[in-house]
């Protein structure tokens, strides 16, 4: 399901690394040889933008899910319209997530309309060996920067993670009263955590979409879910390790 090729990049002092942006030319090297592949024809797309959520309260449905489930291979994250939840699709395969009096619902309900979406059609995904230096979000997001390369600057990266890391804080979005400014949002979310749980992620990495699909402050936009399919929402903060898979686009 993951494909069948796998890229190792040679980390040789990688591993005594404490801060990857001290050495990223070093770090450069190793992922040119592979950066080409994740520059291919996928096509990332998105409906709705997060600024209109914030800046207008335009919370309306842009996209119903069922209509783009016609074609194979679709990964997408983003949230339901009225901001009523999350909901995030790997492989062609709709995860619902609601939450309500402190008890999440998750479905495969394909009858469903998004807000925000950002989403590709992706056949075949290769692993990437993720250097144990990588460990937060932000050692996430430039990892991706640098594994995308220049060439694809403006193109946004689809990824998946797979495995048991440490933790994963995630929210799922609720209705808020009032006009949907981020404070009333990340008030009104569902927030949890997930430790040591074993999980897939699919997620988005852009430095040209802040306030389109991404937020303000950040170049990631990814959904999690856990092995019991219990649990689906946004991801705010993760600690990777040894036990987590990259995957992106093969070529």
């Amino acid at each position: 399901m993951d494909g069948g090729r796998r890229t190792d990049l040679k980390r040789g002092n990688i591993m005594k690394m404490v801060n990857l942006k001290y050495f990223v030319p070093v770090v450069a090297v190793w992922v040119s040889a592979c950066a080409a592949s994740h520059n291919g024809d996928y096509e990332v797309l998105h409906a709705g933008q997060l600024r209109g959520i914030m800046h207008k309260n335009d919370i309306s449905a842009k996209v119903a899910i069922d209509s783009l489930l016609e074609r194979p291979g679709l990964f997408a994250v983003g949230a339901l319209d009225a901001l009523s939840g999350e909901v995030m699709i790997e492989d062609g395969v709709p995860f619902v997530s609601k939450a309500k009096d402190g008890v999440v619902a998750v479905s495969k309900d394909r009858e469903v309309a998004a807000t925000l979406l950002v989403y590709t059609y992706v056949s075949e995904w290769e692993e990437v060996q993720l250097p144990d230096s990588v460990v937060s979000l932000k050692d996430m997001e430039f990892f991706l920067s640098l594994l995308r390369g220049a060439e694809g600057s403006v193109k946004p990266l689809p990824f998946r993670l797979k495995g048991q890391p440490a933790f994963v804080k995630f929210h799922i979005i609720r209705p808020s009263t009032g006009h949907a400014t981020h404070e009333e949002i990340r008030a009104a979310a569902f927030s949890d955590t997930l430790e040591e749980a074993k999980i897939s992620i699919v997620g988005f990495y852009s430095d040209r979409h802040q306030g389109v699909f991404t937020h303000h402050d950040s170049n990631i936009h990814m959904h999690v879910i856990n092995e019991e399919r219990s649990k689906v929402g946004h991801v705010d903060d993760i600690r990777l390790g040894g036990n987590v898979k990259l995957y992106v686009p093969a070529e």
